[in-house]
């Protein structure tokens, strides 16, 4: 959906980085199921990275987390946020991508 969302112009590109945001939380979460570990009811990826050994807390690329994570709270309530530029928006869209990717390799 964010990759769907980032390429049409038509919609607003924050909804691109809100799904984004669900993709790598999702991923996480995972994640932290696979670890033995109830899945918390939050949408911060820093405190689920926090939540895994050691070893999967490697496959996550702090920036990802840190470029990827305001989107949680900015996607859902814009009202008072300015558009987002368009490499801006790739660029989240590919941080939620690799987190993704390395969960499913992970799992």
């Amino acid at each position: 959906m964010a990759r769907y969302l980032s390429e049409a112009e038509e919609l607003p590109a924050r909804a691109a980085c809100f799904h984004a945001h669900l993709a790598a939380e999702k991923a996480l979460k995972a994640l932290v199921l696979r670890n033995g570990s109830a899945i918390p009811r939050v949408h911060d990826l820093v405190a689920l990275e926090r939540m895994l050994p050691a070893d999967l807390r490697s496959l996550v690329d702090p920036d990802d987390l840190d470029l990827l994570n305001p989107w949680a709270m900015q996607g859902r309530y814009p009202a008072d946020l300015a558009e987002v530029p368009g490499k801006r928006v790739a660029d989240i869209v590919q941080a939620a991508s690799r987190m993704v990717a390395a969960a499913e390799a992970a799992l």
